[in-house]
């Protein structure tokens, strides 16, 4: 879960700027964000396998109708949703991401072709193991990954300021990601993301020499 921990670093300090009283998650599953923030967390998913963090309240929800009133939420997060929802449908959802947000959205996804290629060597990896690809993988490369600057095109169409900033290298990704695959290392990062998450993810890096693997868009409404 380390690498569960350095994609929300950049997020974490946007939230210390922002400081929200209450932050809704899309696609959160039953941890996302609330490994590292304490505060209150409305996390919405299609399914919830295992049982939520008791400070997240749990909402069984598309990410492409979302049961809330239009900028009923001051502060909405995605990270790492929008590459699982099919390409056809991905300016739908960050449309219904837009509207249910009043002040910022803040949204987070892998993008471009140095990712592309992270993904498709982490696979080759699995093959060359015999095991099967994890299901986030197969979608990775069966859906392709967003593509950030037209993201924030759609948002600057509806009237939004963006802010684009890129982190994590490709390479430290690969390594990380095939390293946490195991079921032992997993249990291990997982529990100590469990126990002192909020304190451990903001000294973690996102940055670092090579490509950028994951875009982070900053959205504010004009005016706002």
């Amino acid at each position: 879960m380390l690498n569960v921990a350095i994609r929300y670093q950049p997020i974490l300090a946007e939230l210390r700027r922002l400081q929200p009283e209450m932050v809704l998650e899309v696609g959160s599953g039953p941890e996302g964000l609330a490994l590292f923030w304490r505060r209150p967390v409305v996390g919405t998913d299609i399914q919830f396998k295992r049982r939520p963090l008791k400070h997240i309240q749990p909402v069984v929800a598309s990410s492409l109708a979302l049961p809330f009133a239009d900028r009923a939420w001051p502060v909405v997060v995605s990270c790492d949703m929008l590459e699982h929802v099919p390409p056809p449908l991905r300016a739908a959802a960050v449309a219904e991401l837009a509207r249910v947000c009043d002040r910022a959205l803040v949204l987070a996804f892998p993008s471009g072709g140095a990712a592309t290629v992270g993904y498709d060597t982490l696979a080759a990896q699995f093959r060359r193991a015999g095991r099967p690809l994890p299901g986030w993988l197969s979608e990775h490369l069966r859906y392709g990954l967003p593509d950030a600057e037209s993201v924030a095109a759609l948002l600057h169409g509806a009237g939004w300021s963006v802010r684009t900033s890129w982190h994590e290298p490709v390479a430290d990704h690969v390594v990380l990601m095939w390293w946490e695959s195991r079921r032992p290392v997993q249990a291990a990062t997982y529990g100590l993301m469990r126990l002192a998450g909020p304190w451990l993810a903001p000294c973690l890096p996102s940055d670092g020499r090579g490509t950028p693997l994951r875009a982070l868009l900053v959205a504010a409404r004009a005016g706002g």
